[in-house]
């Protein structure tokens, strides 16, 4: 018998399937970039999310600096000089450095902090952190404490007239830092390592007067004098 010249029904039926998989595909492939974080996602972590954060602090001989005070601060953290400083929960912390300049801080939330290490003899460092939301444990770089120095100016009250005038603080962004004019609108903020300060000027009394200095630079054993700062309407 010879066999039949009857088409096969395999070749469509094969053609029909690789037709039904490639739709599947495409149908998949129009939901993968929000479904999914591919190679370059957006995601920008979870705003709950707490980390820890450790570092080690050196002598600039090598030697670790041990047992140095450690003060972690978010970055537009003001000291208020009429209440105990670390209200804030886990985003104010303060610890000490162990016996090999090591330091951990545990439970850090999601944000930008500036962690100061100070010892008494006039040494410190300051270390600039951000806390994305995307790991939960940051290990910074070693940094080395050096000469702390100064930042002085003169601030000139313009507001309305107050008798006696109005006291005038002057408060470091980041830091349990701030120091008060004198009568005469002098002031000094000492002991600061070296690194870039933004300082938050204001009356106590209830004036709504404030102005902001930013990037003052400061050197290692540095003294930086300001201009005039006229604080008013």
């Amino acid at each position: 018998m010879k066999p039949s010249s009857a088409t096969s029904p395999f070749p469509r039926i094969r053609g029909a399937l690789a037709g039904l998989c490639l739709a599947a595909l495409l149908c998949v492939s129009a939901f993968l970039p929000t479904a999914c974080n591919l190679g370059g996602g957006t995601d920008v972590g979870n705003p709950d999310f707490s980390a820890r954060i450790s570092g080690s602090i050196k002598h600039r001989d090598g030697s670790p600096a041990a047992l140095i005070p450690i003060h972690l601060r978010p970055k537009a953290f003001l000291s208020n000089p009429d209440s105990a400083p670390g209200q804030a929960g886990k985003a104010v912390q303060d610890g000490f450095s162990d016996t090999q300049g090591f330091f951990t801080l545990d439970s850090v939330p999601r944000g930008d902090y500036r962690i100061e290490a100070i010892d008494t003899s006039g040494r410190g460092a300051i270390m600039e952190v951000s806390q994305d939301g995307r790991s939960n444990l940051l290990t910074l770089a070693p940094v080395f404490i050096d000469t702390t120095g100064w930042i002085s100016g003169k601030v000139i009250y313009r507001g309305p007239a107050q008798s006696p005038p109005p006291k005038i603080i002057i408060a470091v962004y980041g830091m349990d830092r701030w120091t008060a004019a004198t009568i005469g609108g002098d002031f000094t903020l000492s002991g600061l390592p070296p690194g870039k300060y933004s300082l938050h000027i204001s009356t106590m009394a209830n004036t709504g007067l404030t102005t902001l200095i930013s990037d003052v630079a400061l050197d290692a054993g540095g003294r930086v004098s300001l201009e005039t700062v006229d604080l008013g309407p």
